[in-house]
């Protein structure tokens, strides 16, 4: 079973000007717990999508790049604290963790 979690955020850089984030946390598949988050980042006219998989790490939820990209790194730095933020809000609001959790359900 598929399906898409129509939650979607927006951010706009303080720190970099003319820079926001648009992103939206994806269930791939709830069943075999394939979690992700995709930030698209817009520069001025130009666009990149980032590609992040939730993992447990450690007993805590971490959003991790899925590739190595040639992107500013400060822009990097943003978009995956900007993708953090967004599982962590699954995690409080949702019951995200109990979903990733329990394997056995």
């Amino acid at each position: 079973m598929t399906s898409v979690n129509a939650l979607t955020f927006n951010k706009t850089s303080k720190a970099i000007a003319n820079t926001s984030y648009l992103g939206t946390y994806i269930n791939l598949d709830a069943f075999q717990e394939q979690h992700q988050v995709k930030v698209v980042v817009t520069q001025e006219n130009h666009q990149q999508e980032l590609t992040y998989h939730v993992i447990l790490e450690n007993a805590d939820l971490t959003a991790q790049l899925s590739d190595s990209y040639v992107l500013n790194s400060h822009l990097q730095e943003e978009a995956t604290k900007f993708a953090q933020s967004i599982v962590a809000f699954h995690q409080v609001k949702d019951s995200y963790t109990m979903s990733l959790l329990d394997s056995t359900a």
